[in-house]
């Protein structure tokens, strides 16, 4: 109590019983009382003193502006601070009882109290005030306890409803105790399923073992382990899924719970396989158009050779036939490169806007052929099928490759079905394996009734020298030069299949607006025609430079040889005579072939430049695509290749043409 004075207002009417009050309490010498005297309800209630310790209100119950009961319940609403003890008159003990009950905590009866039994009870009525207001305030902190708590709950409930991984809780025998909705929804379970059980349901047969010793292990030193422990899981209809997963200890008073969060990485797995197929894809690729780069080097020599030979040997002569042997294993050889190039996405691509169902028909007699009796074949188009962009030669090597692939599939004959039509492509298509540019697309497929294929073979179909075929009955390319072909046309591909149940490729093109272009005829072979030009030969291949040398001055030309860009230069500054043609490898130390046609238009104003390199992966090809603008001739080429080319462009037989090839510096593109 504030300095242990206690402050009592004093509600009575009669000034006589009024003043017998206040003497004994004003008087006492153990405990000091403040005494306030006030006649009637009304000065009470504007009397009090709010904030006031120690208040106690000595209440008459019979008051000139109130009387009984109801002067008592309208005192308490503004009384919540003050203790409260009503005087009843002789014959009102039952008044007080009510008083009490009502919320007094004491009453008097006048005239049967003396000194110290008033004192004592309105000390008693302070403290038990006093008891009162901390008990309140003590249930007032429980219930905000248990409110925040409540709340508390309320928000974890949230939390673990609406969190984004699955989160399942066990006790220390491995039961499930709790599990929120995603991991409902990832295991396939309804939550009257999942609680009770142990978590071995979760987990596939063979691994629960393995699962029991280390939950043993871990409850020795529970701790938390953060993501990145990857394990297979059990959904309800039996399947496997790779799983990521933390734990969490949590003690509690009915022991150690651990939380686990699970979150089904079967998408991720699934991307970081399709990174390593272009990864690994994209090294193969490097590797088989290097290896074609150089080997048409070679074969360019040994192709010329052969020719070169061929055309100066006699009819019938002994060494002819064996000369043409030479030929023919070399011109095998550069068909190969032609599929390493095309697998590696760097062979030279010469797009138009095709009419696919144009292509299919044609193809429709050698793909019959290919096929033979035992396979019948169905061709199913749609009349509307819209325009691709794409190289015509290539697009009939897809459709030749997929339909020998079938056929090698149904060795005792089957159903061989090739249909296309329009399609649109979505986001939605990269969840079966691959990402897409969403946007409209023609379809090409070829579907067979073959032996089929499991998904380890699928996942390898496409690597090139891959083959499932005996010795000598495959190369291994086949599907790995369509899947080059497709991806530099910037399409797609997938396969559908499984053993026992037959293949369909589904190749996927994109969609093009403008109509197609008509087929242009095929360019026979022409008369070798001499010229009395001069060439300037730019060529690091010592023997390639020396076979196209000798080739060009047999035929009338003056050739000037150089090994590299400067001197090709040099030979350019130094050679009095004008120089019509420059024919350059497009990769050379020190200059680029490009590089080298920059400076000698520079140079030479109006001089011609043909390009020529073993393999396209260069700055002079926008993605694979010739620019019109480039005159280019693939390596291996054949001696009456190269002069037809060259006859292209200086015109006919010793005509020279003022024109010049555009050109750009290497910086901005060439073209």
């Amino acid at each position: 109590m504030t300095g242990g004075m206690i402050h009592v207002l004093l509600v009575e009417d009669n000034p006589g019983d009024a003043r017998l009050v206040k003497e004994i309490l004003e008087h006492d010498e153990s405990t000091a009382f403040r005494v306030k005297h006030v006649s009637t309800l009304k000065e009470a209630m504007s009397s009090l003193a709010p904030g006031a310790a120690n208040q106690v209100i000595l209440l008459d119950l019979g008051l000139p502006d109130e009387s009984g009961l109801r002067t008592l319940q309208r005192i308490i609403p503004v009384a919540q601070e003050a203790s409260i003890v009503v005087i009843t008159g002789l014959q009102d003990e039952e008044l007080g009882i009510a008083a009490i009950r009502e919320g007094a905590h004491d009453y008097l009866i006048k005239g049967q109290v003396d000194g110290g039994q008033l004192r004592r009870i309105l000390r008693y009525a302070v403290e038990r005030h006093k008891m009162q207001s901390d008990l309140q305030a003590e249930i007032d902190r429980r219930a905000r306890v248990q409110q925040a708590l409540e709340l508390s709950e309320e928000r974890y409930r949230l939390l673990l409803e609406t969190a984004p991984t699955g989160i399942v809780i066990t006790n220390e025998r491995g039961r499930v105790v709790q599990a929120n909705a995603e991991a409902l929804r990832i295991f396939g379970y309804v939550r009257r399923e999942l609680i009770g059980q142990t978590i071995d349901m979760l987990l596939p047969e063979r691994l629960c073992h393995a699962h029991e010793e280390k939950l043993s292990v871990y409850m020795k030193e529970p701790h938390v382990r953060p993501m990145g422990l990857e394990l297979f899981a059990r959904r309800k209809d039996g399947t496997e899924f790779p799983a990521e997963i933390s734990l969490g200890p949590l003690a509690t008073g009915e022991g150690t719970l651990v939380s686990a969060t699970v979150v089904d990485i079967t998408a991720r797995k699934k991307m970081e396989e399709q990174l390593r197929i272009a990864q690994r894809m994209e090294a193969i690729g490097n590797l088989a158009g290097g290896v074609a780069h150089d080997f048409n080097n070679l074969l360019a020599v040994i192709l010329g050779c052969s020719d070169v030979v061929l055309d100066t040997l006699a009819p019938g002569h002994p060494a002819a036939k064996k000369v043409e042997m030479i030929r023919k294993a070399g011109a095998s050889a550069a068909e190969l490169t032609r599929q390493l190039l095309a697998f590696s996405r760097q062979q030279m691509l010469q797009p138009r806007v095709l009419d696919l169902k144009e292509i299919v028909e044609r193809t429709e007699v050698l793909l019959r052929h290919l096929l033979g009796e035992n396979i019948a074949l169905t061709i199913s188009l749609e009349a509307s099928l819209g325009c691709v962009k794409a190289d015509p030669g290539q697009v009939e090597q897809v459709l030749l490759n997929l339909a020998v692939n079938s056929r090698d599939a149904m060795p005792q004959g089957g159903r061989l079905k090739i249909e296309a039509h329009n399609c649109e492509l979505d986001d939605s298509y990269k969840d079966e394996q691959e990402t897409v540019i969403p946007g409209r697309y023609v379809m090409l497929a070829v579907e067979d009734t073959g032996c089929g294929m499991d998904r380890e073979t699928q996942s390898r179909i496409f690597d090139p020298f891959f083959t499932t075929k005996e010795i000598g009955k495959g190369t291994g390319l086949g599907l790995a030069i369509v899947y080059g072909i497709v991806k530099q046309s910037g399409g797609y591909i997938r396969v559908d299949s499984a053993p026992g149940k037959g293949s369909k490729f589904k190749v996927y093109l994109p969609r093009v607006e403008e109509t197609a272009e008509p087929s242009k005829e095929e360019e026979s072979e022409a008369t070798v025609l001499r010229g009395c030009e001069t060439i300037l030969l730019a060529e690091d291949s010592a023997s390639l430079r020396e076979v196209a040398g000798q080739y060009l001055e047999s035929l009338g030309y003056t050739v000037l040889e150089a090994p590299s860009g400067p001197e090709a230069l040099e030979r350019a500054k130094d050679f009095q005579g004008p120089i019509h043609l420059l024919l350059t490898d497009v990769v050379m130390p020190e200059m680029s072939g490009p590089e080298l046609a920059v400076h000698m238009a520079a140079l030479r104003p109006g001089i011609k430049v043909i390009l020529t390199s073993g393999y396209t992966d260069d700055t002079i090809l926008r993605q694979g695509e010739l620019d019109p603008g480039v005159v280019f001739i693939q390596k291996p080429y054949r001696p009456k290749a190269l002069v037809r080319k060259i006859r292209e462009v200086l015109g006919g037989p010793d005509q020279k043409s003022e024109s010049p090839i555009p050109l750009r510096s290497r910086t901005s593109g060439v073209t």
